[in-house]
């Protein structure tokens, strides 16, 4: 196959793709029907996602609450993220992050078009148990 599809987006996938292999194809006729005609070819797109080089950040060696690890965010696809370099996403509203422990802060900047870099600031106030965060990101991001 050659070509762009407009539409790729995983709900554009299909399981029907039909192709017929003519006569005119091979030197000897295939006379064989089942394998001339092939009509369950699967084609699939996939949607833009986000991966994360981290998904798991450790206290610091101080045990003090302070977390140094970063993460780099990548978006795969076509997309590309808005916005400046070096824009921080969270204080503009394209990332919004839940389930902070108090005392600590967060940044989600944009390194390139396709990578924000989340890190941490400060110490949490309680950092004797693990915590989930939750991060999203906003359309216009």
């Amino acid at each position: 196959m050659d070509g762009k599809a407009e539409r790729h987006a995983l709900n554009d996938s299909i399981s029907n793709l039909t192709i017929e292999i003519t006569d005119s194809a091979t030197k000897t006729p295939i006379t064989n029907s089942i394998r001339k005609i092939k009509d369950n070819i699967k084609v699939m797109f996939d949607d833009d996602q986000l991966s994360y080089s981290l998904t798991e950040f450790k206290e610091g060696k101080n045990d003090d609450g302070s977390i140094i690890d970063t993460a780099t965010i990548t978006l795969s696809g076509d997309s590309v993220f808005t916005g400046n370099l070096n824009e921080d996403f969270l204080e503009t509203g394209k990332v919004r992050i839940t389930n902070l422990p108090e005392g600590l802060n967060s940044k989600a900047v944009k390194t390139g078009d396709k990578t924000v870099v989340l890190s941490f600031e400060g110490k949490a106030k309680s950092h004797d148990s693990d915590i989930e965060i939750e991060l999203s990101f906003s359309d216009d991001a």
